[in-house]
Parts: C-alpha cells; structure tokens; sequence
C-alpha cells in the first residue's frame, strides 16, 4: 500500500514538474494576436500587411504533455498610414476581420523538463496550418530550466531558487533551431499599475519575472529559408545580417508569475524586425515588423480529454516545416525531433573553436544536414518544389497550378506582354518589365510536359513575334530542368536562330537554381553533341557557359552556398558532382585544347583555353602544364592567354594561384607578356608584404622593363586602394614601394593599374583593374584587359571583364594592308624597280650582310567579353583577316538589297531571392529584379561605287550612299520589394521601391559619304515634326502594395511628397525648330551641380554603377520633342576636311604683316567652296605651308530654315616662323538676307625655328613667339564686337640660370668638350632650353556683347574659386577701359606659375599654383614640338619629346638610349636599315628570308654613314628610300659637309640647295630638305623619320612606332630593351660595341665571329605536384583518383647507358582502355646509371605502383609517346 502511495506521488510530482508552466488541474485561454506589416518606414507611415488574432485553449494531458486547440481565428488586411507608426495601436473597430481558414482541430505539445520539443497535430490540416500553429506554440517555448543550455562564458544560472538568470540555450522555434540567449530577471513592481496587460492575472504575493529571449540566426543548427542570387556574399547564411543590405533580430520578452520551478505564463510577445535597403545601396531602409502577442484571459477547470483527441495525429516538430508545392493535400510534413545532445557551444564561448568562424564547424552546414529536412531535388523533367515562394506555397501552401491552369496562365501572359512590348509608352504603364518577371516566375513551376505544350502552342508557325520573344527569354530566365530540355528542343528544331539559341544558353545556365548532377550532366551532353556544336556563336556560348556553371557549382563552394538555394535543398556541390567534373569533364576539354594546338586550330586554341579557366578548378593547371614548361609546343600568344585564363582559379584557389604565378613571374628567360599577364593575376591573390618587397626590390634586377614597369605600375596603384577589403594589399604595396626601381616608365612598356573606392553612403565600393600589354613592334598595346567589380550593400558582383589582343599589333595592321587593292599595287610598283640589284638599296644592303631575323608567329587575335552573365569571345588568325573581303563582298551584297533586322530582347540582367519564415509562420520574401527589354529595328540600304570588295582584294569606294529607318528601344528597371504573403488568401503585402528608365532612338534618313573629297552629309528626318516622341524617361517610386499573388499588374500607392518639386521646359523651339521639352519632378530639390559633385568626390564610375543617389525618394524625369511646337522637318548634317600642301610661287614670298582686321570677311554659303575659299586664305603668304581646313554645318528645314556653320583652318610650314589660324561662326535664317550671328578669329604667329645639335646655341638663341588674335562678333545687325590680343611667349633669364645649374648641364659640357653634342643627356637639355616660360598677353577690346562679358566674368569667377587662397584681388573704382593686360612667369622648375591680370576694374594676382607634370607639358610652349607631340612624349617618359638615335664625334647612342663609343671607317655603316619581322604571307613558305621579306613590303628605309676621310671627324651620310610617293623607285639622299654654309645635300646625285626660308620639296612634299639655324640641315620623310646633320653630328628622329622592333643597326633595335641593341646581322647579340659596329660596315675584310648569344626563351618548372592538387599519395595509389580510363604514372626510358625517369606523372591507358590517338612530347627526366635502387623503382613502375620523382632535379628532355585519349575497348 505504502509503495502504491509512493508512486502516486511520485507521478503527480512528475506531472507538475514536467511542464513547470502548467498546472496539471487548470485549464488556460489565452487571445492571441499577431501582426505583420511592411513598409519604408524612414521616409513614410505607410503600412501594408495583415492582422491576426484568434483564442488557445490549453490544458495538461498527462507527463511533459499538454493539449491545445485554436478557436475563433481571425485575420484582417492593413494597409493605411500609422501615424505613430509602429506604435500605433490599431483598434478592431477600424479593421475589417474575416475567418481565418486555421484549423480548429486538437494538437499537442511535449516538453522535455521545460522545453517544448515536439508538436503532434492532426493529418488532415494543411502543412501552412502546421506552420502557424508552431509559430503559436514558440511563445511558450520558456526554458526556464535551462535544460537545453549550451557552453557560454556568460552563463549564470540560477540558484537556491532565485529568479535571476543569464545563459544561452540552442533551442527550437518556427524560425528555426537557434542559439538563444536568456535574460531572466525580476520584473519592477513599480511598472505594472502602468502596463497591467502584462499579467492580468498575477494574485497577490505572487513574484513576477520577465524572461527576455534575444534569437541569435547567425549561430543556428537549424534554418530554414530560400534564397538565389546571392553568389557576391562569401560564406553565405540567413543570420542576423545579410551582407550589409539586411538584419534581422528577433526579441521575446515574456511575463510569468511564480518561480522558475512553477510558474503561470501570462504573456508573451514576440518582435522580429527585418529591416533591409531595398536597392541593396539606399541609405535608406524599409521593414517587416512582425508582432505575436500570447496573454492569458482566463483559468479555468479541466476540460474532457475528448476535446483535444487529435485524429490521425503525425509528429511535426517545432520548427517550420517547407510545404510541398505540387502534393494533392499538402498535409504536414513529419519532422525529427531535433537532436540537442549534438548541439554545438556559443560562438563566443571560451576555448571554443568558433570564435572567429563566420559558421563554426559543427554549425548547421548545407552540405551535411540530413535530407528530411530538405525539399527533395527535382529530377530533370520535374518543376523544382521551391519553398517561401509566392507562385509555389502561396495556394494554400501550394502552387498556383492547385487553382489555375498554367499553360493557358502562361499563354494569357505571353500574350499581353507580346501586345505591349512594340508600344514604348504601354511598356511603362502596363508594368510589362513586372509581367515578364512574373511570367519567369511561372515558368519554374512548369514540368518539362507542361512547357513543351506551352512552347509548341506559343511558338506555332514561322517568323517571330514580340510574343514569341518574350516566351524564349522567359523559358530561359526561368533556368530549370524543363527548361534546358525545352531550349534544347528549340534549338534542334531550329525554333530559334543560333545567336538567339547562344543568349539562351548563356541565360538559363547562369539563372539555373537547381543545377542538380543531372542538370549539369545534360548540358555537357550537349557540348558533346555536334549538331549543337557545329552551330556559330551557340557553340562557343555553351562551351562558357556550361563551364562558368560547373565553377559555380562544383568547384568554388563559396560561390554555390550563395547563389543556390542550399538552405532549401541541401549543397548541390556533390562528391559525385565533383568527381564527374574532375573526371570527365576536365578530361575531355583538355583533349580538345590539345586536338586544336595540334591541328593549328587558332580561332578554337582560345575558346578551348578560356573554357578551361572557367572552371576555375586546380587541376586545370595540369592540362596548361605541359604547354607553360615547354614539354608541348604552343604560341606565346597562347601560353598568355593560358596565364590570364587563371584569373577564376586566383578567385578560387589563390593560395594555389600565387605560388605558380609568382613562379612564372620570376623566370627572366620568359616571354615577357606571359610574365606580365602573371604579374597582373599575382596581385589578385593578395600577396604578402614579403613577396611584393621582393618584387619590388627585384624590379633593380630584372633586366627587362616590360615586366618592371608592370610591377611598378601595380604596386603603385595598389598603394591608393581605398576599400576597406584592400586594406591588407594597401599595407604590402606601402611597404614595398620605397622598394622599387626609380626610374619612370612610359606608357610604350605594359602596365597594371588597380583603383578602388568606397561610398559608405551608399554602401558602394567598386574595385577596376586595367592591364595593358605592350610589344616590342608597336607603343599601342597589343592587349588590353579591363576589369570592374561592385560590391552593393555587401554583394558583389562581376560587372565587366573586357579582353583584346593580338599576338601582334603590327602584323595586324599588315595582314590587313595585304588585303587591300593598294597595296598589291604598290608592292608591284615596288618589285619592278629591283633594288636588290640597286647599291646602296636596302635590299642590296641586306643582301651584303646576309641579314638574318627571327621571323614572328603567325598572327592571333583574341575578343572576349564577360557582362553580368552573358559571355563572348571572339578569336581569329591571319586566315581569319585574309577572308576579309569575301566577307565584305558578302555583306555588302545585302546591304546592296536592303537589309531588314529585328531584335527583340528581354532579359532580367540580376535577380536575387531571399525567403525565410517569420515569427508569425508567414513567408517573408525579398526579391530583387533589373529586367531590361529591348527592341532593336532597322532597315538599311548601301551602295558603293565602285564596289569595297570585289571579292579578292578591298577597295577605296566614292561614293557610299545609305538610307537607314533605324527605331531602337531600350527600357530597364530595377524592382524590389520586401513583404510577406500568407498562403491563405492568397495575397501578398510589399513595401519597395522602384527604378525605371526609357530611351527611344528614333533615326530616319540618309548618308552620302564622298571619301576622295573629304565630305559627309547626313539628312535626318525630325521624329517629332508630327506628334510628340519621347526619347528618354525614368522614374524613382517608393510604394507599398496589397495585391493578389497573380496580379500582375499590381496596384501600387506611390509614397510621395504633397508639395515636390517641379521643372518643366522648353528648349530648341526657336533656335533650330527642334521643340525639346524637359518635365521633371522630384521630391527633392532638383539641383544639377549634384552630380558633378558626386562626380568630383567619387571619380566617374561610381556615378556610373549607381546613377540614381542614396536616397529613397519619388522623382520623374521625361525628355522627348514636341510635335506642336516644332517647325523642322528635316536635320541636314555636313562635315568636311581639306589637307593641302602648298609650294608656293615666288610671288607668294612676299612677307606680309599682320593685318588689322576691320570687318568681318564674306565666305560662300556652299560649304565645299567655303572649305576651298579657307585653304587659299589661310595658306597666303607663308612659305612651303601645310594647310588643314575643318567644317561642319547644321541645317534646320522647316518652316524657319536655319543653318549653323563653323569652318576652321591652320597653315604652319617647317621653313616658315609663321603660321596662322581662322575659325568663321556663322548662324543665319534662309529668309533673312544677312546671318543673324557672325564670329570671326583670326591667330597670326611668329614663332622662329629651333637648332637641334648644339645645346649652348639653344641656350642663347632667341626663340620669342609672338601671337595676334583678332577676334570679331556681330549679332542681329548690332555694332561688332572686336577684341585683339598681342600674346608673346619667351625664355626667362631665371629659367636659363637654373638650367644651368643642374648636373645633366654640367654633365653636357663635359660632353660638347669631347666633341659629343647630342647624347642623351645633351640631346635633353637642347631639348628644355627652348621651353617658353614667361608669357604675356595685351588685350583691347570694343563694343563687347554683354552676354560675353557676362560669361567672362562668371569663368573668371571659376577660375577665382579654382585658386583659392593662392588668388589676391585689389579692386578699384572701375573707370572706363578698353584693355586688359595678363602676364605671367612659371617658376624656374615648372612646377608652379605665377599670373597677374590688370584691368580697368582692379588687379589680381595669384602665386605659386601648383602645375602637374602633363599640365606644364601642354601649357609651357616650344617653338618646335607642340603640345600633341609633348603631352605623348610625357606619357612614354620621352625626355626628347621623340625618340632619337645619335652618332656623335665619339659615341653613338641607340633609340633606347644605349651609348658606346664608335669610330667609324671609310666604309659605309648602317645606322638604321628598315626590316619589318612579319610571319610570311605564303603558307607554302612559312619561314622567308629578310630579303624576300622586304620585297614584299612596300617600303623601305636605309640610313649609313662613313668617315669623311680618315684623318676628319666630319661624316657622309648616305640615304636610300622606297615608299609609295616615289612609285617604289629607290631614292638615294647624300649628306656631306662642306667647309663653309651647311652640310651639302645630293638627291640622285644631284645637289640640291636649300636655305631657312624655304624647303626643297620632292614627291608632294613626302621628302622636305631645309635648313636650320646654327649651319643645320634637316631631312624630312613622311610618316617615317627626320635626320638632322651639321657634318659632324647626326640625329635621327623617329616620328612613329614604324621602326619599333623593326630597326637593324647602329640604332639598335628599337625594342625598349636595352640589351638587344648589339643585334648583329646574323642575328646574335655581341658583346663588344666595336665589333658590333664591324658586323654593320659594307665592304669590311671578315673576320673571327666574335663572342655572342642567342636570346632564347628558357622555360622553367611552374607547376608542382601539389599546385596541380596532386599529393604523393596520388602516385601511390596509381589509378583512384584518375578518370574511368585514364591513369597517371611515372615512366622510365633509357638514354645511352643511362636510365631517365619522368619528372612528372604521365598519362597511360588502363588494361581495360585503348588510346584514341596519340603524341610524342618532350618531357622532363631525370637521368642516372642504373643500380640496385633505381632497380627497385623500374620494378615498381613495371607494376603499375607510383612513385614520387618530383623532388629530382631535371637533367634532360626526351621524347616520349603519350595517348591523347583513352576509351573503353568495344
């Protein structure tokens, strides 16, 4: 009896205690209410949302069991302005509640001590119902216990029964399985009388505590959310915060009276707020505020246990649960009970390793978490079961397709969209950008059956459609399973074309949100299949595209975790993925890129490479291996391109990347743009200080300065990043710079620049990176990669990735000129003259020497283009450029016809998701869109006469007519809203904000382009001449919506300003006819000067990536032409261009003063005799000019017929000092007899000619300039304003003593007394001497227009601000004047200027403005180079302005400014020999000889010089020139000194005499002669070089980039390095200058070759075992980690006695396996005489068991077999 008593209490002691909140005879009622409401609550009080209220019933049931039934459940929408906002109580009586359809059935409720941790409810409820109820239940969840406690070093539990308490706990609710940190505390007695709902049933006495829960989502075991899109977040997870875009806290506080042992739970409230910036970058945020409210209303008896009998009942958890989207009754999910042994500890709990983890290790990982809690991954065919989705739970926790028929929903959409999009007004109006994100939308609920019907029913019958298009992009947005089945589809019956089947393609892998194995798999089985394959730009979209997949996919886990919904589905970055990947697929790439290499395939090399780097996978570096070592032959051009496919493995793997790059960049023997494109990859790995230092320090070292000025160039730039992300490589490269080679280097060697910035107020920071590579041959650089990276409220994203390049920039050029009909004649005018028969002739020459050259590859070519998610690459070779005109012929044989073209392009260019429950049970999402639709229509007609392509050759045409109807649309949004939808009304509630902008290209007209005249005219048609047309729109609107889900025009209530601002005008209407109006609003002010100061604080870009500002707010902007108040019909355009070179009749030598100027002179009205009337005027009167004359005139038909012109035109001659400028403005009406505006400028100069041999001649030389401006206005018949203005410029005394004083001027005096004038330290100071420092301008003026006045005061006013404070103004009383004086010196230095300006209304001065290096290039004059000439002298660091080549007295110094002392003999030397190295044109003789070489160039230059005689330091200079202008007849020029005057000159041997004032023309002026000051005579051929020679001295001047890398010697080489220099003919480099001299000198006795080198390319080992992610394991364990067929071993091979083994693994065909062809390649051995122990290693090989030779140092190649392929034997 006693023990039946015993355990009766014991049960009765367990049944309180089990539960500590209840009391085991009471029955409790608690109301609850719930609320959830979005808005942008910082700019406005709107609200949209929903209400929920409804009353618990619940009583214990028995041990941790208690019994629960919701009756009475009601909801009510919101959506209204809350004055308090959140704080405003919203009374029933002002909402209007209806039944809530939750279930009123029974649930129960197990604790486990005090923690719920179980829910049973009935079958037959509705999953959604399941995830309220718990939502419901999670305000109970009080572990008051702390039985679900975690390891803490804040925890304080409590004890001796008090009531205070702080720990963590891991514990289950709706929104997840969370670490939770309990604050426990007594509740202040004195607050209750004020807040008595907190415990409205608190009896007397008794204790009340406040239990404050704090959920942290950053550290949970369990989460449940959707998300898509997110890939820019590194080590994504739905925490507290997203990015930096969004956060998310969730607080309980909770009332209960009693103890913590036994206590009653009077309330609980529940708040979650998600606030996020809606455009990812808005300074702003919006917000969903969800509210649950539990409060005890009563106690009372038991009630009977029948009422809470749950039917069918099945364990749901607490924890939300993902509906089942296409199920039949969508009945709850099971759950498993949440396992809390295997809770991990606080992320910030002492000793524990997740500390410093973002999601420690033993935190919920996707790639680990059992698949019952996942949605099951759709097989291919399927719609994906996507949960939190509108479209797929927002039915009742089902898809739409439970209520609607989805093919005909689609159809209905289509449709509408199809009948908008050809209407630029409809598109806004309608919302079609909206419609066409809904249609993707719905798209990804369709299984492969139920797109097929769609796409057969929507794409019936020939040609396109608006309808049609927008079905394709949708299909291919949506990204699915039945989607890609459907495209493939499409493509094989030729549905689509092929450019459209390649940006379907690139589509939908990039938007593919499900990319299970199988998905992946099927797109690799179409890059196998060769009907797609055979297919232009489908096939080499697929190849990147299904590449960047695999990468994002499989091979960068950050990547996948954030782009896929892994929360949803678990990691789609399978074991057997990867595997597949490894195994297959990179084999199988691999084998094409070597098929290509071997085939000579270039156009293909390039794809094959880039594909490869797509994938961004370690084991890529193996395949590239053999061909960056030299074990396989392939192009330098190709092997860079290898190096820059590295840059998604740097992104990767960049620890692998940097030690093979960096490896790379330290082999000197290397080609040099392969070093360079490493350097560039290198310092995206973030390299550490000590490995910049060394590169830095290197840069002294290396002798070559293309990879130096690389360095320097990056590690410069990296020290100005300003993202806080760039902290670390800022640090380095500020260590590393003190470091670097002082010298400067130009923009002719490659170079890196990387920039960053950081708008914090708009959360924007972006980071662009530009490489550019630079030949030898050419200072335009032959590549140039560009890259740009935003990263917007903390994703980050790929906007742009930009490549070109050319193995050669020259041979492009020349490949192109070969197709010409020009050049085949002027090679035949060349060939007939046989100047290899002709002494003194290049040919001739070369012939002598026996010239040698190593001939360049053969030309590729390389475009690729990375924009958000569409990729192009574009390759070719000479082939490529030789099948041009059968191109052209092609094409212009259809634009000939008439060619007709439709675009119609819609596409969301990025789109992201984001999804989880909320407190409430609700979905929240957050969605994220930037669709763009574009319609692009255009009918063009050309002629040309005769024809550019023939078919063989191209041809200069004259004229070409077109007629063209061109109307393009471009109309892009960026939508975003963040909301919530209840699945049981199917409704969704959004606040968000919305971008849209429109532009409209409306051209039709015509072009006559007439070529040997110079001319162009354009007629255009004024769109607006009828009715109104808009050309550009966008708008800003912030807004909240209640709507249904499939409403796809949702009613939006704008949030705007009552009272905005307003601007609205009118402009063009009466000065051309052409009526724009201009309407804008904005709820700011609107202030233009904004975006300049944006654009001054934040460069260009940022402005760029983000246009609209940091603000939320309303704004419209509308610009378009008004048909009403335009008068033109037609816009006629004419522009034209005149060059003329005048030798001038003696009676033109008159010299003639500057002539005052009085009246403005009369031009024709015809613009081409107004261009002739120009030449005459401009040219008169100065000596041998060239003449350029410039217009352009608009015309206005209409009923106003006005016309604009402005004609420009400037003479300047060699020989000459004067030169002179006029520019004529005219405006004027075809009714009115006389120009209603008239301006006329004119500029006379006299600026004197300049010596360039002597720097002491310069030094003292007089070279003042002096100017007269003329200048005359008149406007509607008034008096003419007249300004004239004497400008002087000259050398200051300050400036030549400074000079003076420096050491390079003490340096050339040493020089000049050794008999050297012009090395390059002399050849610079001459140079400088000439700089005209002091400046002075006397200006009168009469009669000014106010307008200009006006103006000029209001720039002074700029300028004035600009100074500050360096400006100081003495302001008189002002009197009446009519001048202005201005002068003004620059400090002897250049660095800064003083100017003062004097002037009738006082005097201002400024001093010591600072003048930057480019500035003082363009604004300091010199009499010879002008300012084109010294700003690119400044960008190459050219201190000569040109690049020179001297043969002094003594020395001779190179173009690349190496000196070494020459004495020339009797016999002629070269000193610069024109020899092009170009690969061959005739396949059928690949490698040609210099002489056939320069027979079939069309040109040719030879420049040599002797000893006058042997005793004299005088020269004879002896030049022999081809080139078009003399029909390819060899042109011999002699140069002689001559004891009294200048040099003599000899054309043909024919003297010719030359003086100061006028030049000795030949061939059209291509060959000017004339002398120079100082007894200097100065020999011009066009386009090519100048030499200047005074008998004594000889400096050749190179204008142009022509002799780059193809100059032979005394010049050298002309490479930009250095030690190439002493090239000798046969084509090795000597080492002793003198002997280099001989090797050039015609006639010399042979002698004993002297000592030389080869420069070679010496490969190097880049790729280790374990960059390659090969372990040692690897080859022991011989096949495992090899493809199905394909093995990796060690070989051995005997060489003589020796036994060699292979360096490295090579590939071998398993037994089972046959090889599909193969190579013989040279490897890597290492070579020893046999003995025991490497018999020990043959025996084991023989095995087929590996070893690890990679440690041997090589000794030899050998060459050895290997297979290309292995395949299973049939």
């Amino acid at each position: 009896m006693r023990s039946q008593t015993l355990l009766c209490l014991l049960v009765a002691f367990a049944s309180v205690y089990g539960h500590p909140g209840w009391k085991r005879d009471q029955h409790y009622v608690y109301q609850v209410r719930g609320r959830s409401l979005a808005s942008l609550n910082q700019i406005s009080n709107d609200y949209t949302g929903v209400v929920f209220k409804a009353q618990l019933n619940v009583q214990p049931s028995g041990y941790e069991k208690i019994a629960a039934h919701l009756t009475n459940a009601q909801y009510a929408q919101v959506d209204t302005k809350l004055s308090e906002g959140l704080e405003t109580d919203i009374p029933d009586s002002e909402l209007t509640f209806q039944k809530l359809p939750l279930s009123e059935k029974p649930f129960h409720i197990f604790y486990r001590n005090s923690a719920i941790r179980n829910i049973i409810v009935s079958n037959s409820i509705k999953n959604w119902e399941a995830n309220m109820i718990k939502s419901i239940v999670s305000q109970f969840q009080l572990d008051t216990r702390a039985t679900n406690v975690i390891r803490s070093s804040i925890n304080m539990l409590s004890q001796d029964y008090s009531n205070s308490a702080v720990y963590k706990t891991m514990e289950e609710t709706v929104t997840g399985t969370c670490e939770t940190l309990y604050e426990i505390h007594p509740y202040p007695q004195h607050v209750l009388p004020s807040k008595p709902y907190v415990a409205p049933h608190k009896r007397l006495n008794e204790a009340v505590i406040e239990i404050v829960k704090d959920k942290n989502f950053t550290h949970c075991d369990q989460t449940f959310s959707y998300h898509a899109g997110f890939e820019g977040i590194s080590g994504y997870q739905p925490g507290n915060e997203v990015g930096e875009f969004l956060s998310r806290s969730s607080v309980t506080q909770a009332v209960i009276t009693g103890t913590l042992q036994k206590y009653t739970i009077q309330s609980s409230v529940t708040v979650e707020e998600i606030a996020l910036n809606p455009s990812l970058g808005d300074n702003v945020k919006g917000i969903v505020h969800t509210k649950l409210n539990v409060t005890l209303d009563s106690m009372g008896q038991l009630r009977s246990e029948g009422h809470f009998t749950v039917d069918n009942p099945i364990e749901v958890g607490v924890v939300y649960a993902y509906n089942n989207p296409y199920s039949s009754d969508n009945s709850p999910r099971p759950v498993r009970e949440y396992e809390h042994e295997r809770a991990p500890d606080s992320a910030e709990s002492e000793g524990s390793p997740y500390m410093t983890s973002p999601r420690p290790e033993g935190i919920w990982d996707p790639e680990d978490r059992q698949k019952q809690d996942y949605q099951e991954k759709p097989k291919l065919d399927e719609a994906p079961p996507s949960p939190l989705l509108p479209y797929t739970v927002g039915y009742d926790g089902q898809s739409i397709k439970k209520t609607q028929n989805i093919v005909d929903l689609v159809q209905r959409l289509v449709q509408e969209i199809g009948q908008e999009f050809p209407h630029p007004k409809e598109v806004l109006q309608q919302h079609t950008p909206g419609k066409f994100v809904a249609l993707t939308s719905l798209l990804r609920t369709m299984n492969s059956q139920e797109m097929q019907q769609a796409s057969t029913q929507i794409l019936q019958g020939s040609g396109t459609s608006p309808a049609k298009a927008a079905f394709s992009d949708a299909v291919a947005q949506s990204g699915t399973g039945p989607a890609i089945m459907t495209i493939k589809t499409m493509i094989l019956q030729n549905k689509v074309s092929d450019l459209q089947a390649a940006q379907m393609i690139a589509t939908t892998t990039s938007n593919a949100r499900q990319p299970t194995e199988d998905y992946v798999k099927y797109v690799f089985e179409m890059v196998q299949n060769k009907n797609i394959m055979s297919r232009p730009y489908l096939n080499e979209s697929l190849l990147l595209s299904f590449t960047t997949l695999a990468r994002q996919v499989y091979v960068n886990k950050d990547e996948s975790q954030g782009k896929y919904p892994v929360y949803s589905y678990g990691s789609f970055r399978t074991s057997r993925g990867k595997a597949y990947i490894k195994n297959r697929v990179i084999p199988y790439f691999s084998r094409k890129m070597n098929e290509a290499i071997r085939d000579g395939d270039s156009p293909n090399v390039p794809v094959y490479i880039r594909a490869l780097g797509n994938m961004g996978q370690q084991e890529i570096l193996e395949v590239f291996a053999p061909y960056l070592e030299g074990q396989r032959k392939a192009s330098h051009f190709q092997r860079v391109l290898m190096v820059a496919a590295l840059d998604q493995l740097v992104k990767s793997k960049p620890r692998v990347a940097r030690s093979v790059l960096y490896k790379i960049y330290q082999n000197p023997a290397e080609v040099e743009q392969v070093r360079v494109a490493a350097v560039f990859q290198l310092m995206h790995t973030k390299p550490s200080v000590a490995m910049l230092e060394n590169m830095a320090s290197h840069t002294n070292r290396d002798p070559n300065h293309y990879v130096n000025a690389a360095v320097q160039s990056a590690i410069l730039s990296a020290c100005d990043l300003e993202a806080p992300e760039h902290k670390e490589i800022r640090a380095a490269a500020e260590a590393a710079k003190p470091l670097l080679v002082p010298k400067q280097y130009g923009t002719q060697y490659s170079q890196i620049y990387l920039s960053s910035y950081a708008v914090k107020e708009a959360q924007l920071t972006y980071q662009q990176g530009l490489q550019t590579f630079v030949g030898e041959d050419y200072a335009i650089p032959m590549g140039v990669k560009y890259t740009l990276q935003q990263k917007l409220g903390g994703v980050t994203s790929n906007i742009l990735n930009a490549q070109a390049i050319v193995s050669s920039v020259e041979d492009l050029v020349n490949v192109f000129q070969q197709q010409t009909k020009e050049y085949q004649y002027q090679k035949q005018e060349k060939q007939g003259q046989h100047a290899v028969n002709i002494p003194g002739s290049s040919e001739y020459v070369a012939k002598a020497l026996g010239l040698q050259y190593e001939q360049r590859e053969q030309l590729e070519g390389n475009l690729y283009l990375q924009m958000g998610t569409l990729q192009s690459i574009f390759s070719f070779d000479n082939h490529t450029v030789e099948n041009l005109p059968r191109i052209v012929q092609i094409l212009e044989q259809e634009l000939k016809r008439g060619k007709r073209y439709q675009q119609r392009k819609m596409l969301n260019m990025r789109e992201a998701s984001l999804a989880f429950p909320t407190a409430l049970g609700l979905p929240f999402i957050y969605t994220y869109d930037k669709p763009m639709l574009i319609k692009v229509e255009y009918e063009v007609k050309v002629t040309a006469q005769p024809p550019i392509s023939p078919g063989q050759n191209l041809q200069q045409p004259d004229p070409v007519k077109a007629e063209f109807d061109i109307n393009a649309v471009v109309f892009g949004a960026i939508q975003t809203q963040l909301g919530i939808f209840p699945p049981f009304n199917h409704k969704r509630y959004s606040a968000g904000y919305n971008k849209h902008y429109q532009v409209v290209t409306p051209l039709t007209g015509k072009i006559d382009l007439n070529i040997q005249r110079q001319q162009l005219k354009v007629e255009l048609q004024n769109p607006g001449s009828e009715e109104d047309v808009r050309l550009a729109y966008f708008d800003t609107l912030p807004y909240t919506s209640k709507h249904s889900i499939d409403d796809h025009k949702p009613n939006m209530k704008i949030i705007r300003s009552p009272h905005p601002y307003k601007f609205n005008t009118v402009v063009g209407d009466k000065s051309t006819g052409v009526a724009v109006y201009i309407h804008a609003t904005s709820d700011k002010i609107i202030d233009p000067t904004l975006l300049y100061e944006r654009v001054k604080q934040q460069g260009l870009v940022a402005p760029m990536l983000k246009p609209y500002g940091d603000g939320i707010q309303y704004g419209y902007l509308e610009i378009g032409i008004s048909g009403e108040k335009s008068t033109t019909e037609q816009i006629v355009l004419h522009m034209g261009y005149q060059m003329d070179y005048q030798q001038n009749s003696p009676a033109q030598n008159d010299p003639e003063p500057a002539q005052q100027v009085n009246a403005i002179p009369a031009f024709a009205d015809d613009d081409v005799k107004r261009q002739k009337e120009f030449i005459d005027r401009v040219g008169r009167y100065i000596n041998s000019p060239q003449v350029f004359v410039a217009d352009a005139a608009v015309e206005f038909v209409g009923d106003s017929k006005t016309k604009y012109s402005l004609t420009a035109g400037l003479a300047k001659s060699n020989v000459d000092p004067r030169s002179r400028f006029i520019a004529y403005v005219r405006q004027y009406n075809r009714r009115e007899p006389e120009p209603q505006t008239v301006a006329y400028v004119r500029a006379d100069a006299t600026i004197p000619n300049t010596n360039g041999l002597n720097m002491d001649y310069a030094m003292n030389m007089d070279t003042t300039s002096k100017v007269l401006v003329q200048a005359l206005l008149q406007q509607h018949h008034h008096e003419v304003s007249r300004v004239h203005a004497h400008i002087k410029f000259s050398k200051s005394q300050e400036r030549l003593r400074y000079l003076k004083e420096q050491d390079e001027y003490i340096e050339c005096q040493k020089q000049m007394k050794q008999g050297d004038t012009q090395l390059p330290t002399c050849a610079k100071m001459t140079a400088r001497a000439n700089l005209l420092d002091k400046y002075s301008v006397k200006m009168t003026y009469l009669d000014i227009d106010p307008m200009i006045a006006n103006a000029t005061y209001k720039a002074y006013n700029g300028l004035r601000h600009y100074l500050y404070p360096r400006v100081q103004e003495d302001v008189i009383d002002p009197y009446p004047t009519d001048h202005l004086t201005i002068n003004g010196q620059f400090s002897p230095s250049l660095e800064t200027v003083n100017g003062s300006l004097e002037s009738g209304y006082g005097k201002a001065q400024a001093k010591d403005v600072p003048v930057s290096q480019m500035a003082r290039e363009f604004l300091v004059p010199h009499p010879v180079f002008h300012s084109r000439t010294r700003l690119y002298a400044q960008s190459l660091k050219i201190d000569t302005y040109r690049p020179i080549c001297v043969v002094d007295k003594t020395h001779t110094s190179t173009f690349d400014n190496k000196t070494y002392p020459v004495r020339l003999s009797h016999d002629y030397t070269v000193i610069l020999q024109y020899v092009p190295r170009r690969p061959s044109p005739n396949p059928q003789n690949p490698d040609q000889s210099v002489l056939e070489q320069l027979d079939e160039a069309t040109e040719s230059y030879i420049v040599s010089a002797r000893a006058a005689d042997e005793r004299s330091l005088e020269k004879e200079i002896q030049m022999a020139l081809q080139m078009p202008s003399t029909k390819g007849k060899v042109v011999k020029i002699a140069l002689k000194p001559s004891l009294r005057g200048g040099p003599k000159v000899y054309v043909n041997d024919q003297e010719v005499r030359y003086d100061k004032r006028s030049s000795s023309d030949f061939y059209g002026g291509h060959i000017q002669i004339y002398a120079l000051p100082n007894e200097e005579v100065k020999v011009e051929v066009y386009q090519a070089f100048y030499v200047i020679f005074n008998g004594k001295t000889l400096k050749l001047t190179a204008v142009n980039s022509k002799f780059r890398d193809s100059a032979r010697g005394l010049c050298g080489t002309f490479t930009g390095e250095p030690e190439t220099d002493f090239l000798a003919p046969d084509n090795c480099i000597l080492q002793d200058p003198q002997d280099f001299v001989q090797s050039y000198t015609t006639g010399s006795k042979s002698k004993p070759r002297a000592e030389c080198y080869q420069k070679k390319i010496v490969h190097a080992r880049y790729i280790s075992s374990k960059d390659a992610g090969r372990s040692s394991r690897d080859y022991s364990k011989g096949d495992e980690q090899s493809s199905d067929c394909t093995g990796f071993i060690s070989k051995y091979q005997m060489s003589g006695s020796d036994i060699c083994f292979t360096i490295r693994p090579l590939p071998y065909c398993k037994p089972e396996c046959q090889p599909q062809g193969t190579t013989v390649t040279k490897v890597d051995v290492h070579c020893m005489k046999p003995d025991n122990s490497n018999a020990i290693w043959r025996t084991k090989l023989d095995k087929g068991i590996g070893h690890d030779f990679t440690s041997m140092e090589t000794t030899k190649q050998l060459e050895m077999e290997q297979p290309l392929e292995c395949v299973r034997r049939t």
